[in-house]
C-alpha cells in the first residue's frame, strides 16, 4: 500500500511558529520504523510520519466512514488543541451534527529507565546527536529509541487509550478528527511526538550530556608494556574536516563559523603533512592535494614552497590530478593555477 504524506490541515489550531521549530527528517537509506503488525515487527521502508498516517488508513471497514468524517472535521471543527503533554493529548471538537465533544488520547509511558538507556545508545554515536540539535527525528534516532524500549509509533490504534465525551466510542468521527490533526501537527513539529512520549528535544539532549559527563576517566593510568613504535598508525585524509562543525553547530563564544572552519581545515592539512612525513622531499599525491585544499587555489610553486619540496615534482603531481579530474586548472606552464574540484 502506498501511503500519502500527511497534509497540514488548515484550521487545526497549529500556530504559525511552532515552539520547537522542528522539521521532519527526509527519508534516509537506513531501515526505518515500518508498518507494524505486532510489538516486535517494526522495521520497514516507510518513515515514522507515514506510519502514523498508516494507522488511520489501515483500519476496519466499519471505521472508514468515521475516519473520513474525522479528516473533514479536523480541517474546521477543532475548537482547541490538540494539546500535547506527556502521555496525553486533548482537544475539543465542534460538531454541527451533534454536541461538542471533548476527546482525550493516552499512551502508556515507556518503562522505567528507558530514557536513560536511550541516552546511552544515542550518546555513543555523535552522528545521532546532530539531528537532535537540529530538532529532527531521523530513522536512526527512531530506531535507537525503539531499541531502548521507547516506540514512537503504536503497533495499532488499540495501544492508545482513546475516549470521547459524547460516548460514540474510541473510533468515532470526533476521535479521528483529533488523530488526523495530531499527525498533521507531528509533520510540522516532530518535538510534539517526543513530548507525547515524555520528553522533548532539550530533555533528550540533556540526558545525553549527563551520560557523557558521567563517563569519567580512570583515576590511575593503565599500565602497559611494549613501545609506542610498535603501534601501527594508518592515517586517512579527511575530505571535509569541517563537516562535524556544521553538524554540531558553533561552540559557545564563537560567532564566525567560516573562520573556525578554515582553521580546522588548515590544522587537518598540517596533521596530514606530519603524518605523511613532511620534509622527506617526496611529492606525495595526497599530501599535495591536502595542501591545495588548504590553500583553496594556488600555483605549483606556491604549493611546493609550502611543502618544502621540488616545484617540478609538485607540478607533475598536479597535472596528473588534473588529467583525472581531481583538480581544476587555469592557465598553462609556470603560470597555471590549480584548485581542488
Amino acid at each position: 500500500m502506498t501511503h500519502r504524506r500527511p497534509e497540514v490541515l488548515p484550521g487545526d489550531g497549529a500556530p504559525s511558529e511552532q515552539p520547537d521549530g522542528a522539521q521532519v527528517a527526509p527519508r534516509s537509506g537506513r531501515s526505518q520504523v515500518g508498518e507494524p503488525r505486532d510489538a516486535d515487527e517494526r522495521f520497514g521502508a516507510n518513515t515514522w510520519l507515514e506510519q502514523w498516517e498508516a494507522l488511520l488508513v489501515d483500519i476496519a471497514p466499519s471505521a472508514v466512514k468515521a475516519s473520513q468524517q474525522g479528516r473533514a472535521a479536523a480541517r474546521s471543527g477543532l475548537r482547541d488543541g490538540p494539546v500535547v503533554t506527556a502521555g496525553k493529548v486533548t482537544a475539543t471538537v465542534s460538531d454541527r451534527h451533534g454536541p461538542t465533544a471533548r476527546v482525550s488520547i493516552g499512551w502508556h509511558p515507556p518503562p522505567v529507565g528507558a530514557w536513560t538507556a536511550a541516552a546511552r545508545r544515542l550518546a555513543s554515536q555523535v552522528r545521532l546527536t546532530a539531528p537532535l540539535l537540529e530538532k529532527r527525528l531521523t530513522g536512526e534516532v527512531v530506531d535507537e529509541l525503539h531499541a531502548a524500549g521507547i516506540p514512537l509509533i503504536p503497533a495499532k490504534l488499540g495501544d492508545l487509550s482513546i475516549a470521547c465525551s459524547v460516548g460514540d466510542g474510541p473510533l468515532c468521527r470526533h476521535c479521528f478528527a483529533v488523530l488526523h490533526a495530531l499527525v498533521a501537527r507531528f509533520a510540522i513539529d516532530a518535538g510534539l511526538l517526543l513530548r507525547f512520549r515524555g520528553r522533548d528535544f532539550a530533555g533528550v539532549l540533556s540526558d545525553i550530556r549527563r551520560v557523557r559527563g558521567s563517563s569519567a576517566p580512570s583515576a590511575a593510568p593503565v599500565a602497559g608494556g611494549g613501545s609506542l613504535d610498535d603501534v601501527k598508525v594508518r592515517p586517512r585524509l579527511a575530505h571535509d574536516p569541517a563537516q562535524l562543525l556544521r553538524d554540531l553547530g558553533l561552540p559557545p563564544g564563537v560567532d564566525n563559523g567560516d573562520d573556525l572552519g578554515a582553521a580546522i581545515r588548515q590544522a587537518a592539512s598540517m596533521a596530514w603533512r606530519l603524518a605523511a612525513g613532511d620534509g622527506t622531499g617526496v611529492a606525495d599525491e595526497q599530501l599535495v592535494l591536502a595542501e591545495l585544499r588548504a590553500l583553496h587555489a594556488a600555483s605549483a610553486a606556491t604549493v611546493a614552497e609550502a611543502l618544502g619540496i621540488n616545484e617540478d615534482d609538485v607540478r607533475q603531481v598536479l597535472d596528473d590530478l588534473y588529467s583525472r579530474g581531481a583538480v581544476l586548472r587555469t592557465g598553462t606552464g609556470a603560470t597555471a593555477r590549480y584548485r581542488a574540484s
